[in-house]
Formats: C-alpha cells, structure tokens, sequence
C-alpha cells in the first residue's frame, strides 16, 4: 500500500510525500530495497535538492533586487548551508555583508553628528558585526559611549553671584 502510494505521490509531482510513502514502504517490507526503490529514492532525493538550490538562488537574487538585504542575505546563507561551494551564494553573501556595514557605518556616522548616541552606537555595533571598517565603527562606538557618560554628569550649579554692595558717597 505504502509503495503505491509513493508512486501516486510521485505521478502528481508530490516528491517529499512520495520519499515518504517509499521509506515507510522499505520498513514494513524490506525486500524493496533489492527491487530498486533505494536507487529511484536517491534520484528523487537529488532533484529535490537541485530544486532547493534553484529556488533558493533565485529567491536571494529577488530579495537582493528589491532592496531587502537582510532576507537576501539570510537566503544566501541557508543556501550556503546546503551547497557550501555554491559560487554565486559566496560571492552574494560577500558583497551583502560589505553593503549591510557600508550602510551601518554611514548611519553610525550620521547618528553621532546628531549627538543620537544610543543610534550610534547600535549602528557601529552593526557594522561591526558585519566586519566593516570595524577600527572606525569601534572608534564611534567608543566617542558615543563617551558622550553619554558625559551627557549623564549633574550639571555642576551655577554659583550665586554676590549682591552688589551699595557704596556710599559720604
């Protein structure tokens, strides 16, 4: 019952449930490993994966297109994950992270010129993370930090200034 359902499975492009039905089918009876089904599994196994990376490589390409950096990036990975050699996905991820940092330090940058510490300071964080130019975002990370311990002093109280003493022309 299983075996067939795997070939229906199959028949309708339904790949996972068709792997499904023959593994169960293997472990009730296992003389369907010497029929060939072990052979037919691994094809089926392979195209999937091919499939996987195609789509993958295609979904990180939109998501880059559009803009959306971080899901690309986080695409290219999950592709590296599962084809560590893929060129395009080292290459993509590469220049991701590099654009992710440029963009962060830049808003670090613009963040510490507007004395917004904490913003500074998380986009330096980010940009480090990142690995970009991590002396210059390390050295904004550091001036913002400074700049609000200095913000957070008490203002020393202005001294009161001494009333005039009326002089008298006698």
């Amino acid at each position: 019952k299983e075996f067939e359902a795997g070939y229906i499975h199959h028949h309708h492009g339904e790949y996972e449930e068709a792997l499904e039905s023959w593994s169960n089918a293997i472990a009730l009876d296992p003389t369907y490993k010497q029929r060939g089904l072990l052979s037919l599994m691994s094809k089926l196994e392979l195209k999937l994966r091919r499939d996987q990376i195609a789509h993958l490589t295609a979904q990180g390409f939109e998501q880059y297109q559009e803009g959306q950096f971080e899901a690309s990036l986080q695409t290219y990975e999950e592709l590296l994950r599962l084809e560590p050699r893929h060129e395009e996905a080292r290459r993509m991820t590469a220049k991701i992270k590099n654009q992710i940092g440029q963009a962060a330090l830049k808003a670090a940058q613009t963040a510490l010129g507007a004395r917004a510490w904490p913003d500074a300071i998380e986009q330096a964080d980010k940009a480090m993370q990142y690995g970009y130019e991590v002396s210059r975002s390390s050295a904004i990370k550091s001036e913002a930090q400074q700049a609000m311990i200095v913000a957070a002093r008490p203002k020393p109280k202005p001294k009161p200034k001494p009333a005039p003493v009326a002089v008298s022309s006698a």
